[in-house]
Formats: C-alpha cells, sequence, structure tokens
C-alpha cells in the first residue's frame, strides 16, 4: 500500500512539472489568442502571462466570459491592468451566449488546463465578463463549487433564478455599464443585490452602450480588486499607492458635489469610506458624507431613480412583447402591425435628446437591435432565409448608419432572388462604409446579383475609391 502511494505521489509530481514545463514554453507580456486544453483538444482560450511571469511564486488570475466566444477581446482590454498588477488573464474560445451546458463545459476544460500549466494563487482567482459572459462570471465559483475572490460584471445583470445567497460573503463585485447600455438597471440591480448580503461592491458607469468596458474603467476594476485583495489580507499593502487612491478618488467625490450633486455625492462619499476603510483614515469621507447628509433630499434622489427605473422597465416589457410578437407573426401586413407598435422613428427622434426619455430610447433601440441581429444570425444559420430578411430589416430601421448590416440583408435579399432590394442594399452597404471589393467580388450569397449593371458599377466604383469610414 504505501509503494502504491508513493508511485501515486511521483506521478502526480511529475504531471505537475510537464504542466510548468508547457507554460514555460508560452510567451510572456504578449496575447496568445489560442492555447489548446491538452485534455480537451476541442476547447481552448485566449491567455495573456505578464511580463515578470515566473514559477518561482504564485500569481492572481482572472478567468474571462466573452459572450461571443471571442477570447483575445477581453485579454487585450485587460493587458495593460494584468502586466501593471502582474495577473494571469485567460478567456475560453468556446463559452458564449446560449445553453449553460456548453459554457460549464468550456469553463471546466480551461480550469483544469490553467490549473495543471501554470502558477496560480487560488486565493485570488477572479471572473470576469461581458453581458451573458458576465452572468457566467456571477455564477464562476458556484458551477466550480469553490470559493473566488471577485467578480468584474460588464453590463449583465443577476442570472436567472440565481440564488445570490449562495455567494460567498467575501467576494468583491466590480460592476460597470453604459449609460445607454440596455442592461443599465440590470447592472445596479446586482449592487442593490450585493448590498443586500453585505457582499462589497463598487458601480462605475461609462459613456456607451452595450459593450466591452472602455479601457481606463477596466484598469480601475482591476485597482479595485486590489484594494480589496489589501483590506482582506490577500495581498500586501502598499500604502503609497492606497494613498494616491484615495486621493483621487476623493477628488472625484468633491467634483460630483461641485457640479451640484450633493445626493450623489454622499453616495458617492460613503462608497469612498466603504472601500478604504481599515486602510486609511476615512473620516474626511465620512464627514464629506455627513455634511451632505440631507435625508429629504436624498429621498426625492432615490425616489426618481426608482420611478426611473419603473417607468424603463415598463417600456421594456412592451417593447419586448411586440418584438416577440414581430418575430413570430404570420404575414407580411401582421408584422407591419407589430413594426408600428415598436415605434422606432418615435425612439429614434428622441435619442439625441438628454432627458430620461432620451436616455431610455437609447437603451430600446439598443436593446432591439442587439435582439434583431442575434436572432438574424441564427436564422441565417438554420438557412431560414425569410425569417433572417425581416429581422435584418429591423436592424437597419433600428440603426441605418451600420454598413454591415445592410450588407447582411443584400446577401439575404441575393440568394431569395430579391435582386433590386439586394442591389438597393448593398449600395447602402457600401455607402456606410463597407469597401472590400476583393470579399464583395468573392461573396458566393452575392452570386444572384454578380452581373447586374448596377452592381458592376459599384464595384467599379470600389476600385477606385476603396478607402472610406469603418462600419
Amino acid at each position: 500500500m504505501l509503494k502504491r502511494k508513493a508511485r501515486l505521489v511521483m506521478l502526480m509530481f511529475f504531471m505537475l512539472l510537464a504542466g510548468f514545463s508547457a507554460a514555460e514554453d508560452l510567451p510572456r507580456g504578449t496575447p496568445v489568442d489560442a492555447v489548446a486544453c491538452a485534455a480537451d483538444a476541442e476547447q481552448s482560450y485566449a491567455l495573456y502571462l505578464p511580463s515578470a511571469y515566473s514559477h518561482d511564486r504564485r500569481w492572481p488570475i482572472i478567468y474571462c466570459f466573452e459572450p461571443g466566444a471571442r477570447g483575445p477581446i477581453p485579454i487585450r482590454l485587460f493587458r495593460e491592468a494584468a502586466e501593471k498588477f502582474g495577473y494571469i488573464l485567460v478567456c475560453s474560445n468556446n463559452s458564449r451566449n446560449g445553453p449553460w451546458e456548453p459554457a460549464i463545459r468550456a469553463l471546466q476544460a480551461v480550469w483544469d488546463d490553467t490549473q495543471a500549466r501554470l502558477r496560480i494563487d487560488n486565493d485570488r482567482v477572479y471572473s470576469a465578463g461581458h453581458s451573458g459572459g458576465a452572468k457566467m462570471a456571477l455564477l464562476f465559483g458556484l458551477f466550480l463549487n469553490r470559493p473566488w475572490a471577485g467578480v468584474i460584471s460588464c453590463c449583465g445583470g443577476l442570472p436567472e433564478g440565481m440564488t445570490t445567497e449562495a455567494l460567498p460573503k467575501d467576494l468583491a463585485v466590480f460592476v460597470a455599464t453604459g449609460l445607454t447600455d440596455f442592461n443599465y438597471w440590470p447592472s445596479r440591480n446586482i449592487v442593490a443585490a450585493m448590498n443586500a448580503l453585505g457582499v462589497a461592491n463598487h458601480l462605475e458607469v461609462f459613456a456607451g452602450g452595450h459593450a466591452w468596458m472602455p479601457g481606463a474603467v477596466a484598469m480601475n476594476a482591476i485597482s479595485w480588486l486590489e484594494l480589496q485583495a489589501m483590506k482582506k489580507g490577500r495581498r500586501n499593502k502598499d500604502d503609497a499607492w492606497i494613498a494616491a487612491r484615495f486621493a483621487e478618488r476623493s477628488q472625484q467625490a468633491l467634483e460630483i458635489e461641485m457640479a451640484g450633486e450633493s445626493a450623489a455625492a454622499h453616495e458617492a462619499y460613503l462608497a469612498l469610506a466603504a472601500d478604504f476603510r481599515g486602510l486609511v483614515d476615512v473620516v474626511p469621507a465620512e464627514s464629506a458624507a455627513a455634511r451632505l447628509d440631507r435625508p429629504a433630499e436624498i429621498k426625492k434622489y432615490r425616489k426618481a431613480l426608482k420611478a426611473a427605473e419603473e417607468e424603463e422597465t415598463r417600456k421594456f416589457a412592451q417593447v419586448n412583447g411586440a418584438l416577440a410578437a414581430y418575430m413570430n407573426a404570420a404575414n407580411a401586413p401582421e408584422r407591419r402591425r407589430f413594426l408600428d407598435i415598436l415605434g422606432i422613428p418615435g425612439l429614434r427622434k428622441k435619442q439625441d435628446d438628454d432627458s430620461a426619455a432620451g436616455l431610455t430610447a437609447r437603451r430600446l433601440l439598443g436593446f432591439l437591435f442587439a435582439e434583431a441581429i442575434n436572432n438574424a444570425l441564427q436564422a441565417y444559420a438554420r438557412d431560414d432565409l425569410k425569417s433572417a430578411r425581416y429581422l435584418y430589416e429591423l436592424t437597419v430601421l433600428v440603426d441605418p448608419g451600420r454598413g454591415y448590416s445592410w450588407y447582411n440583408l443584400a446577401c439575404v435579399y441575393s440568394r431569395l432572388g430579391e435582386k433590386k432590394d439586394a442591389l438597393r442594399a448593398l449600395e447602402a452597404a457600401v455607402g456606410n462604409g463597407v469597401r472590400d471589393r476583393e470579399a464583395i467580388g468573392r461573396d458566393p450569397d452575392l452570386e444572384a446579383i454578380r452581373q447586374e449593371p448596377a452592381y458592376i458599377r459599384l464595384l467599379e466604383t470600389l476600385k477606385k475609391n476603396p478607402v472610406a469610414k469603418n462600419p
């Protein structure tokens, strides 16, 4: 029995050495777009190892989840912060929006491979994701049945049916959302849920819609996780860095106060004190919060936020119902009726408004575009061209400036034999930045219009003037 146990220990030792050897072959300081999982060749992940990475110590790691399974995107987004603070970054090239089972399989494959291959500090394992990937990030440790240190949730909400009570109480959750993101309120609801649980959290709103956060916010996210790690004793304190961050955040809160937004400033000072308590003297932040503690004004501010959320939620429910009816309509007249209910022209007219109604219009339009494009891609993939046609038609109604929506619509029209509409859509695509003459010329979906004079003239125009704006 003892001999057998010794052999097992030696086997595990040599397997560990083999994993470390494989890691030695990976470049440092530069992103790797695809690392194949040793135990499951169908699975791969994008990877970033900081320049200083070595096997002499263990390193914190962020497991990222991208809704379109485009692993390199978050790797490049978080790269600067990962290099600065010494984090490993990984992102599955297989996990995507859709059923949970394939995503969980991808998670397990990446987890097993990185644990065998890399020197990881398992007390400092983090997850990050965008949209549906953010929901995966919130469920990360629950799927693995293990604790983890923190989450970066971008433009997502709480997973449907999630029992938040199962989350570790010492988790740290950084929430980022775009001001015009259709998941703006669902993102804020993560913060409310974490507050109810007593879980450390931070909200940052950036200018923009449903997209990965800007690089500056990505840096702030990892900085905040660093701060939480210092508070919890998971890494050594850096007093000078902490003081600089406290001063920076204090200035941001002061700027909100100076802008006359006293209720919002009150919350900013409270968040500042909560984030830094135990690391620096937070009395200045607490005093500033006390100075702005005007119950009537704060109550009015929170009531207005709640009313805005409820009104927008009601409008989203209406639009979602009309969209579902549009997609399931039995005929064209029925679709036109539900299209009228969607009220896209009215939303487009309101979207440039700086009012709450304007913000809601932009969020609704973003939601409609995302739903239409996702369903159009699925319809096209299963060769349901009629459904793809009316869904792509919806995308160009929502946002007529998207060149590749027009291009996809031209391909569908062409395959359906609707030549005039195909040429019209292709012209709109070129007018909105689709300028790759060779790709257009090779695309088999456009075969039906290849000999049309208008098509030939369009390609001749592209040959003379191939440069245009990015679609």
